[in-house]
Order: C-alpha cells, then sequence, then structure tokens
C-alpha cells in the first residue's frame, strides 16, 4: 500500500466518541509519536502530535480500554480529517486507523527501566 502509517506512541486525550447520523460511532484521540535524531553530536527528541480516527468497532474499543497515557501502535492511512464542529471545508492531516495495538494501559503501569 502506498498510503500508509504506522506508529507508536502515547495518548495525550481520551478518545471522544461521536455518533454519526448514519448509525456508526467515530473515536477521535491525538497520539504523540517521539522522534530521536542527532544534531551536532548531541542527541535531540521532536515529539509529533498525530490526530487519529478510528470508526465501528475499533472505535467501541478505543473508547471501552484507552485512556490518556495509554501506549498503543497503530497501521492505518494518511487522510484529510474533518474537524467535529468546525466550518465546512476546516480539515487536518491525520492517520484514519486499521489496526490497533496495546503496548501498555498508561504511563503508571510501565516500570522504570533500569
Amino acid at each position: 500500500m502506498l498510503n500508509s502509517f504506522s506508529g507508536i506512541g502515547r495518548l495525550i486525550n481520551d478518545p471522544e466518541a461521536t455518533k454519526k447520523p448514519e448509525g456508526f460511532i467515530q473515536a477521535d484521540f491525538t497520539l504523540r509519536v517521539t522522534e530521536f535524531y542527532k544534531q551536532d553530536n548531541d542527541l535531540h527528541k521532536r515529539d509529533h502530535r498525530i490526530p487519529c480516527r478510528a470508526f465501528g468497532r475499533l472505535a467501541e474499543i478505543c473508547l471501552e480500554f484507552l485512556t490518556k497515557g495509554s501506549q498503543v501502535g497503530i497501521r492505518g492511512v494518511l487522510r484529510e480529517l474533518p474537524q467535529n464542529g468546525k466550518p465546512e471545508g476546516n480539515t487536518k492531516l491525520g492517520v484514519t486507523i486499521n489496526e490497533l495495538e496495546f503496548l501498555s494501559s498508561n504511563r503508571t503501569s510501565v516500570e522504570p527501566a533500569m
């Protein structure tokens, strides 16, 4: 697939539910993905905020099990996501999720590395 995204990160907010008139449910959340890079022999990190959207049963799973701080792996496609409650034509580039993998429940359950 040419248009694909995969990433691992932590949710920076609880998933928000939206019930669509067509009868399906969607879940929206933002994933923080950290990039490490080297510049002038120093290691730096940069955080990216990725808007994510899931539909149907996958949305229900997100809403039931994910909370702020949960670490997940996602796979999906990059799309312009219409912003709920914003004027028509207002979109943001984000990921429509096709696959989700739970990596940890939240930051407090992660043991510190030794």
